[in-house]
């Protein structure tokens, strides 16, 4: 009778991978249509004159200067300006008198009024000269003329005294404004533009941005990969 024996044998399978584009690589830029495009950007040569920036937005040279903003003193209709915080009604009003009596200096219960005669212009001041026995009621007065001011003043409240008459006093208003430029506060801000020298060295464009760059293209390099080996485990009966 014929014996079997298992031996195992362990096979090598080697898998071979061929080319294609993914094993093509750039290294510097990138894989482009099958050519390594690298694109290198640097900063123009901008020059501005003294005292100019380059202003991106505008492409051009910028000069900034600032000057005092100018000022007018503005009425409401109807009033003028009377100072330089105020306006004036140009309507004029008459002034009044004022008369205010001048009291001597009489003990107190002695005098018993200080007043005003129109029809007469005169103050008349009454005194007491007879009093009861208990000196609580007075019997007898005297009258006499005294001395009084005269005062000019306005009639009604808001009015002030101007060149001799009364007018009315209202607000002035200050109206700011630039003849040039953009006012700003109290100032004007005027901007001068200039053309800017803009240049790339060799080999560089400039860009919208005001960039120089330059494109290459190179050939990409072929990356190879190690071969994949596989283990391939059978067994074999051999009968001897």
């Amino acid at each position: 009778m014929k014996k079997k024996k298992i031996i195992t044998l362990i096979a090598l399978s080697l898998l071979t991978v061929g080319c294609s584009k993914n094993n093509l690589i750039c290294e510097n830029g990138e894989l482009v249509d099958g050519v390594c495009k690298n694109v290198e950007i640097v900063e123009a040569n901008i020059q501005c004159p003294t005292n100019y920036t380059f202003d991106m937005e505008k492409g051009k040279c910028v000069s900034t200067m600032k000057i005092a903003a100018k000022t007018v003193n503005t009425c409401s209709k109807g009033y003028v300006i009377g100072n330089e915080k105020w306006c004036i009604s140009e309507k004029k009003y008459d002034m009044i008198e004022e008369r205010t009596c001048v009291a001597k200096n009489i003990p107190e219960g002695d005098t018993l009024s200080s007043v005003y005669v129109a029809p007469s212009n005169l103050c008349i001041e009454k005194i007491c000269v007879e009093k009861n026995e208990d000196g609580t009621e007075c019997l007898k007065f005297e009258e006499k003329s005294i001395q009084y001011t005269i005062k000019k003043v306005c009639h009604e409240s808001g009015m002030t005294k101007w060149e001799g008459y009364c007018r009315k006093l209202a607000w002035l208003y200050v109206d700011t404004s630039c003849e040039i430029g953009v006012l700003e506060g109290d100032k004007c801000i005027i901007e001068n533009l200039t053309e800017a020298s803009i240049s790339c060295d060799d080999g560089y464009t400039l860009t919208d941005d005001y960039k120089c760059q330059k494109i290459t293209y190179v050939e990409p390099v072929k990356k190879y990969t190690r071969n994949s080996i596989f283990l391939v485990e059978f067994d074999l009966l051999i009968s001897f």
